[in-house]
């Protein structure tokens, strides 16, 4: 699975760079994010069940690059890196790579959906143990808003998703939720039209 993250990943970026080749009128944004993010994971309801922990908050945070295709349409990619704690204490360390299509209802609302592919890291308990996998690699479908705020944006995301069995947790349907802030460093002075 690790080996279709990364392939989903570099595919992004060769989607994000073929864009960039064409002779369209652009506008390329670059920025910084962070934020916070909450799971709710299964405890014990197994398939089906709805017995609900939420086993993992944290932060995250890391860089983004926007297209702007029109004056109503946008394609962003983002490279995450998140921290977390599980209901055990136990850290986990992730990256996430994202990749969205954004619709600008109006001056202070965008719509964005899209595709999150994570490669998680380890736990801290790895010194003890020796290493060991808490999770697999695994990509989950998204749905959000972004909010305008001066240059920067609010956004907020839902993502649902499946985990499978893991040593932390039974098998079932997932439920992520997220908030961050959005900076731009830089873009590109091209007019759209």
């Amino acid at each position: 699975m690790c080996k279709s993250v990364i392939a989903a990943a570099l595919l992004s970026l060769v989607f994000l760079m073929s864009l960039g080749a064409q002779n369209l009128p652009s506008k390329w944004q670059f920025g910084v994010k962070a934020g916070f993010r909450m799971q709710m994971l299964p405890n014990g309801g197994g398939q089906g069940g709805d017995n609900y922990l939420i086993q993992r908050e944290g932060m995250h945070g890391g860089i983004f690059a926007t297209r702007q295709l029109n004056t109503k349409w946008s394609l962003r990619g983002e490279i995450e890196y998140g921290r977390s704690v599980n209901r055990n204490g136990e850290e986990f360390s992730r990256l996430t790579y994202v990749l969205a299509p954004r619709y600008k209802l109006n001056s202070w609302l965008t719509l964005e959906a899209g595709l999150e592919a994570r490669q998680p890291g380890l736990t801290t308990s790895w010194v003890i143990a020796g290493p060991r996998p808490m999770e697999r690699a695994n990509a989950n479908v998204f749905a959000g808003v972004a909010l305008k705020l001066g240059t920067g944006e609010l956004n907020l995301r839902y993502s649902p998703g499946y985990q499978a069995n893991s040593p932390s947790s039974r098998g079932g349907w997932t439920h992520g939720f997220q908030i961050g802030i959005s900076a731009p460093l830089f873009q590109s002075k091209q007019k759209i039209h």
